[in-house]
């Protein structure tokens, strides 16, 4: 009968070292990706985040529904949405501008006159960002990516 040579001690502790350090490198691609990812939909969430819109009472011009673009760069195709209140007689209106400039603000005509209980709520706000990424604020501030909208401009 012949013996099983299992190689000396040093050769057993190359062979794991080698295998710890292919782990350890597997593990740190994943970690690295994992950060760049994160990185990249933070960077295409930045000038999303700073565009908003909201309802705003003024005792002269009544209930108006305004747009915000804080960012530093365009956005396109924009689009709120405001009406009554959930519950109450369903009206529902929309407020649009093809672009708003970097800081600018678009205040809409009044709105609580056209509505039937006099009430006004701010829905939604839908844009396409400088990069042409399509984005949705809802009423509680949620922002999601969604498709990006047709172009509201002339063709």
């Amino acid at each position: 009968m012949q013996a099983v040579i299992w190689g000396s001690v040093a050769d057993w502790v190359a062979a794991i070292g080698t295998g710890g350090a292919l782990l350890a490198t597997i593990w740190l691609l994943r970690q690295e990706l994992s950060t760049r990812r994160l990185t990249f939909h933070r960077e295409r969430r930045a000038q999303a985040e700073q565009v908003a819109a909201w309802t705003e009472f003024d005792l002269d011009r009544g209930i108006a529904l305004v747009m915000k673009n804080a960012s530093g760069m365009p956005i396109y195709s924009v689009r709120a949405t405001a009406g009554t209140p959930a519950g109450h007689d369903s009206w529902q209106t929309e407020v649009a501008a093809v672009t708003l400039a970097p800081g600018e603000a678009m205040r809409s005509e009044r709105l609580d006159s056209e509505s039937p209980t006099g009430a006004v709520i701010f829905y939604d706000l839908e844009f396409n960002d400088s990069a042409g990424v399509g984005w949705r604020r809802g009423a509680d501030g949620d922002l999601q990516e969604v498709e990006p909208l047709p172009y509201l401009g002339c063709s």
